[in-house]
């Protein structure tokens, strides 16, 4: 049947639900499971408050933790349930 899985995830608590219910469901598949999560890409012109206060290597540091926190959640519910994971994030 199925041997992967592909979840999204944006931090939110909604998301995190959808996402450990994707784990629950690789798990019974017997499936590996890859998250992914996205930032917008740094714009000089922009109307987002970190964009304008931030240099471009604070914003995407920035992003870069946010996005690992959000997949960090997942993984660890992946790992516990013995699911293979891999996390992606992308700008």
């Amino acid at each position: 049947m199925f041997k992967h899985v592909l979840v999204a995830t944006d931090g939110s608590g909604l998301s995190e639900t959808a996402a450990l219910g994707a784990v629950q469901l690789a798990r019974s598949l017997s499936a590996r499971l890859t998250a992914v999560t996205s930032s917008t890409p740094f714009r000089v012109i922009a109307t987002d408050a970190m964009m304008l206060t931030d240099t471009e290597e604070v914003y995407m540091n920035h992003c870069k933790q946010q996005a690992e926190k959000y997949l960090r959640v997942i993984e660890t519910a992946a790992k516990a349930s013995g699911v293979s994971f891999e996390g992606i994030h992308v700008f």
